[in-house]
């Protein structure tokens, strides 16, 4: 039994420390985009992406805590809350960088739209200095989109599911050959 802890202890330890240094590199990594396009903001994806696989890597050592100590579940499910806010901040960290060129990019390009608005007189002009503004605004701040956020919730549920499901098959099949 202390066998186990210790081996998932130094598996989950190493892990954690091998996926906070790349979100830590990606982090500083995103702190130093100076040119942020805001038309083409996807291109900053991939920032959200490693916060994801740092996030798997947690879902991971949910999946392996749920293996080791299915039959302690009072440590088991004080162990989950840390992992699981762990595995959000492995999600954002990477992002945190690019997120502050992103809303720096916007708010500049705002204030020169805003006073690009004032100068000019001709309606067609102003309208489509209205529809970029409004483009502009709608703009993102966090470089992952809907999918990594899906993708997301679907690690931290499935090992969570197919532990509850496997209790109740196990119950099931109980309750079938008494």
């Amino acid at each position: 039994m202390l066998a186990n802890d210790v081996l998932v202890g130094t598996v989950g330890g190493t892990t954690a420390a091998a996926a906070i240094q790349v979100a830590r590199s990606f982090r500083q990594l995103g702190g130093l985009a100076t040119a942020v396009d805001l038309l083409n903001y996807q291109r900053l994806h991939p920032f959200g992406r490693v916060g994801l696989r740092c996030s798997l890597l947690f879902a991971a050592a949910i999946s392996l805590l749920l293996l080791v100590f299915i039959t302690r579940v009072g440590p088991l499910l004080m162990t989950m809350v840390p992992v699981g806010m762990i595995a959000g901040i492995a999600l954002i960290w990477p992002s945190l960088g690019v997120r502050h060129a992103i809303k720096l990019a916007r708010e500049a390009t705002l204030s020169d739209l805003a006073k690009k608005l004032d100068v000019v007189d001709e309606i067609a002009d102003k309208v489509q200095l209205l529809q970029y503004r409004s483009f502009i605004e709608s703009v993102p701040a966090w470089s992952f989109d809907a999918p990594v956020v899906v993708r997301f919730l679907l690690y931290g549920v499935i090992p969570i599911g197919s532990w509850v499901l496997a209790a109740l098959v196990e119950h099931a099949v109980d309750s079938a050959f008494r």
